[in-house]
């Protein structure tokens, strides 16, 4: 059965609310579509620097999730491994990709209209993971506000799945609104997780 752990977050956001546009051109997508690409495989395995690469091909096997709706995003996700699920209708910015062998695995990307448009990053990344988390059972074991980009992460585990699963959390801040992805995962999975998480900030979450 699919766990998802109830987490504290931040009341400085609203859920992104978008209307149906009812004008669509032949040749341009339906606003409420998605489009997933899928870019030939890149075999470069560079560092992460301040410098952002804006780019649509991903080393790792991830492919571009990119969002056209009224929050428009594009994030490397391992699509193979976590595919998109489309069993039941879910708020617009709202996704979930359950991993295919074990549902007890998966991945949340929400999209938001920022409600305070003052708050700098770096207020909202010390406010983010406090002590009020750990009272949550939500162990941080690592968190950084990333130099030259939009975003920052978290990493840890729950308390009391600590001996089975890791997450790995990163927020892109944006001037209008802010990009969430939660990530749970096997503790043998890792290595291959902080692979991914070079590639989600390098892309800073850059739609093009």
């Amino acid at each position: 059965m699919l766990r998802l752990p109830v987490v504290l977050f931040s009341t400085l956001f609203v859920l992104v609310s978008c209307s149906d546009g009812n004008q669509k051109a032949e040749d341009e997508p339906a606003k409420d579509s998605l489009i997933c690409i899928m870019p030939p495989p890149d075999t470069s395995l560079q560092a992460v620097s301040d410098t952002i690469t804006k780019q649509k091909t991903f080393a790792f096997g991830l492919e571009s999730f990119d969002c056209i709706e009224q929050v428009t995003f594009s994030i490397p996700l391992p699509l193979k491994e976590y595919p998109l699920d489309e069993s039941e209708k879910r708020e617009r910015g709202d996704f979930l990709f359950i991993n295919r062998k074990n549902k007890d695995f998966y991945i949340t990307v929400n999209a938001l209209f920022r409600s305070d448009k003052k708050v700098k990053i770096e207020d909202y990344f010390k406010n983010s993971y406090t002590e009020e988390t750990e009272a949550e059972a939500k162990i941080v074991t690592e968190k950084k506000l990333v130099p030259g980009t939009s975003c920052f992460y978290a990493k840890g585990f729950w308390s009391n799945l600590g001996d089975k699963q890791r997450f790995t959390e990163v927020t892109w801040l944006r001037s209008d609104d802010v990009v969430v992805l939660k990530a749970n995962y096997a503790i043998k999975d890792t290595a291959i997780w902080d692979q991914y998480l070079s590639e989600m900030i390098r892309s800073d979450s850059d739609y093009q």
